[in-house]
């Protein structure tokens, strides 16, 4: 067999074997959080995913960087973006593992929003247009108010607002967090290929 050949060729059973269990447990969290049966914090092993929306409106935010271990050992530095309460609109998370995408989605369709508290996206790129109300840049990491246990290191610098308002974000993260969330109109599609 060709180097091209075996380039393309999707091992199934090594495949199936790291996809199903992921697919299964993100997928179970999902609901489970949905219903309120439980707070959510996960990673996906380490790999970054995407994350978009048409909107995100919340009330009290920080930001600040510190490093993330993630299951490969290493450290990575990303930057933290926590709201104490937020409403997502037409919210998709993309997973991939080699070809295949999970894609889950929720709050679309005109329907109500994805509303959660204590929402973090642990990112390692962002981007989008946004406007901040009462916005403080340069603040001590450490003494970060807005969103109760989201502080950064003493003496790093840190970023607060009363108030956000984001159009069309889209970011990688290595980790999304929230004390509780609905998931209004939820979904969840394994496509090849596919991404939000």
């Amino acid at each position: 067999m060709s180097d091209e050949a075996a380039e393309g060729r999707v091992r199934w059973g090594r495949f199936t074997a790291a996809f199903v269990p992921a697919t299964v447990l993100t997928g179970a969290l999902f609901v489970l959080t949905a219903q309120g049966v439980l707070a959510t914090s996960f990673s996906v092993a380490g790999t970054p995913f995407r994350a978009t929306a048409s909107s995100v409106a919340g009330d009290g935010f920080v930001n600040y960087g510190k490093t993330l271990p993630t299951q490969d050992g290493q450290q990575h530095y990303v930057a933290v973006n926590a709201l104490r309460t937020a409403k997502i609109k037409d919210f998709c998370m993309a997973i991939k593992v080699g070809p295949i995408t999970t894609l889950m989605k929720a709050g679309g369709g005109g329907g109500a929003p994805v509303q959660g508290t204590d929402v973090a996206f642990i990112v390692k790129d962002f981007n989008g247009d946004g406007v901040m109300h009462n916005v403080v840049m340069g603040q001590d990491a450490g003494s970060l108010s807005a969103v109760p246990g989201y502080q950064g290191a003493p003496g790093e610098f840190g970023m607060q607002a009363n108030a956000i308002e984001l159009s069309g974000p889209a970011m990688h993260a290595r980790e999304m967090a929230a004390g509780t969330i609905s998931l209004p109109g939820f979904g969840m599609s394994v496509t090849h290929g596919g991404s939000c």
